[in-house]
């Protein structure tokens, strides 16, 4: 009886509510006890999961750790938020409803947000595969960093898209009003182009008649702008050397006033060489219809061809009835009272949008090569031919000149000789370099910094055979597995010495080449260079000028191609090497991670400085052979640590 008056009292409590409907269940159970414990049960685990969550974003998003369990759910959450607006924004767009106008660039930014989110939830579900679900700032703060930049970065893209919207959609709908009003012009113009097309006829065979009577002879005019059918066209007028007289003279001559009365106020016109050409005695104009003329021809077709479509495409500096009735319209139409012209249908129509010149589009061609006055027309075509610029010959008399030029143009012109695909090395004559020439050529000569190397005299094959003997015989009594061969050079096509050696973990070669140059790859991707003096068997690294004998650097045996040592690196700042994988194992100990041991700190990709170097110490290693470390002292704590271990052949210090 008890439990029945409770339950009777919590039914009567729901029944209360505004929404009983939702709180509680009708049906009952096998036993006849109604499940409303079952729902207010779930309200309460659904304040619990609310809570849980905004403690969830504390722990992410703050903190010297990271949970990545709560940081997914987070993310899944985040995701069905963008995917429910992007949802919204489609059926808009898809049904035209409001916002649909302005819906498609919105929908693009939450499709890319989406991708973004997908990205990350992907990158942090296999974090977790193998690490866990925390990170903590001591092991991982690189990442913790990254996740917090890209979910703080997907939140507040999601949050501008969805105010944009907001925005699209009350802008949209204060607008349909006015479609809707412009729509009803459209179909009224519509319904009287009918009648304006049977008058257009009789409008145009009367034009001539009225505009006289009203104005007067037009033969004193100095622009025949202001007397429409002052003469008439009735077929092309093409470009040619001889000057046209009578009728035709007449119509080259206004066409030439009725393109400068219409575009002598823009700069995209009036500042060509053939505008120039010629207007040179404005208003005085000739009758001949020469390149100069054809160009500003071809000019005035593109720029009206954004209001008249039947211009697009036609790049022939002719006079065709088209474009002499659409250059007379373009200027007429708002002076359609108080001079006694006659409006076209065409007039009337463009009277009633803004004007849409591509001006854009005769100033390119204005400025091209092939509207230059030096191009020339193909015979018949009447299409204009683009001359290429040709530049003269370089004074480099040998490859190693060349590449000197090549290196100063990268070096103090990156920008430049990236877009125009300049290499650092390459012939010594040809169109790329011919053209860098042209354009520093003088500067490169007044540098007093320039120093061109020698030229070396190369090795003959008698000399590469017997070197490579010799290297050969050094390394069969090493007791390793160096390969030794002769090789052909992908740029010159010219003869090296490879030497590579293998050990079980990573390899290290070298090149000797036939102009005496030496290459040097360690096993921790960082590269040396240096020259090969024959006399002495020995190869003197660049930077460091230290000597290698052949025999240490052919067999791998462990020496410093720096020429660093405990004395002269202590004090100095370690670097991840510019010759390197792009990144520095910093380890807890002087010991690689052969398999035995994982002391791996952090990877160092930064360009900042790792540390201090505090002293060095040589470790010897079976598997990868003999290396140099350097105990370096961070800048500030990782974790609880201050100081760190790297390898000496992966760094620069200075």
């Amino acid at each position: 009886m008890k439990s029945f008056s409770g339950k009777f009292i919590s039914l009567m409590e729901n029944m209360k509510s505004d929404s009983s409907s939702e709180n509680l269940v009708e049906k009952r159970d096998k036993t006849g006890t109604f499940r409303d414990r079952e729902k207010t049960a779930a309200g309460k685990s659904s304040e619990r999961e609310k809570r849980r969550e905004e403690r969830r974003g504390e722990n992410f998003l703050t903190g010297n750790e990271m949970n990545l369990k709560s940081f997914l759910r987070s993310l899944e959450s985040l995701k069905s938020q963008i995917v429910a607006e992007n949802s919204g924004v489609y059926n808009s767009v898809n049904n035209k409803s409001e916002g649909s106008k302005y819906g498609l660039p919105i929908m693009r930014g939450l499709e890319a947000t989406l991708k973004n989110v997908l990205d990350l939830i992907a990158s942090v579900t296999s974090k977790m595969s193998r690490e866990g679900n925390f990170l903590d700032m001591t092991k991982n703060s690189a990442d913790m960093e990254s996740y917090r930049t890209l979910y703080k970065k997907a939140q507040e893209d999601y949050a501008k898209y969805a105010e944009e919207w907001i925005e699209a959609t009350r802008k949209d709908r204060s607008e349909r009003p006015i479609d809707n009003k412009n729509k009803e012009i459209e179909a009224s113009i519509t319904s009287a182009t009918t009648f304006f097309n049977k008058a257009k006829e009789l409008f145009i065979k009367n034009s001539t008649i009225f505009a006289s009577k009203v104005t007067g002879s037009s033969s004193t005019s100095t622009s025949t702008a202001s007397t429409p059918g002052a003469a008439s066209i009735s077929s092309t007028i093409k470009q040619r050397d001889a000057e046209y007289t009578g009728a035709d003279g007449d119509i080259v001559k206004e066409v030439k006033k009725l393109i400068y009365d219409k575009f002598n106020k823009y700069t995209q016109f009036t500042s060509s060489p053939d505008w120039k050409a010629v207007y040179n005695k404005y208003p005085t104009v000739s009758g001949t219809l020469r390149k100069n003329t054809a160009n500003v021809i071809i000019a005035a077709k593109i720029a009206l061809s954004g209001d008249y479509k039947d211009l697009e495409g036609d790049k022939v500096g002719t006079i065709t009835p088209n474009f002499y009735k659409f250059l007379k319209a373009s200027l007429n139409e708002n002076k359609l009272t108080g001079t006694g012209k006659i409006a076209s249908f065409e007039f009337f129509m463009k009277n009633r949008t803004n004007e849409e010149l591509n001006l854009d589009g005769a100033s390119t061609f204005l400025k091209s090569p092939s509207s230059s006055s030096s191009s020339s027309k193909s015979s018949g075509s009447g299409k204009l031919k683009v001359v290429k610029p040709t530049y003269s010959a370089t004074p480099f008399k040998t490859k190693e000149e060349g590449n000197k030029f090549r290196e100063w143009v990268n070096k103090n012109h990156p920008d430049w000789a990236k877009s125009n695909s300049l290499d650092a090395t390459g012939p010594q004559d040809n169109t790329y370099i011919r053209k860098a020439y042209a354009e520093y050529g003088d500067a490169y000569s007044k540098d007093k910094t320039v120093t061109v190397k020698p030229e070396i005299k190369k090795m003959t094959g008698v000399e590469m055979n017997a070197l490579k003997a010799k290297i050969e015989g050094l390394t069969s009594k090493s007791g390793k597995k160096i390969t030794v061969k002769i090789v052909l050079t992908t740029d010159a096509g010219e003869p090296a010495i490879y030497y590579g050696y293998w050990n079980g973990n990573a390899s290290s070669y070298g090149h000797f080449y036939n102009n005496k140059r030496v290459t040097f790859k360690s096993t921790s991707g960082k590269k040396y260079m240096g020259t090969y003096n024959s006399s002495t068997d020995k190869i003197v690294m660049d930077g460091s000028k230290k000597s290698v004998s052949l025999k240490d650097l052919v067999t791998f045996s462990s020496v410093d191609l720096t020429g660093e040592t405990a004395s002269t690196s202590q004090g100095k700042k370690a670097y991840v090497a510019k010759g390197g994988d792009g990144y520095v194992n910093v380890r807890s100990s002087a010991m690689a991670n052969t398999g035995a041991v994982n002391n791996l700190i952090y990877k160092h990709t930064s360009k900042n400085p790792i540390g201090l170097v505090i002293s060095s110490t040589v470790t010897k290693s079976s598997k990868i052979g003999d290396k140099t470390w350097y105990k370096v002292q961070f800048p500030e704590k990782r974790g609880n640590m201050e100081y760190g271990y790297v390898r000496a052949d992966t760094v620069d210090v200075k």
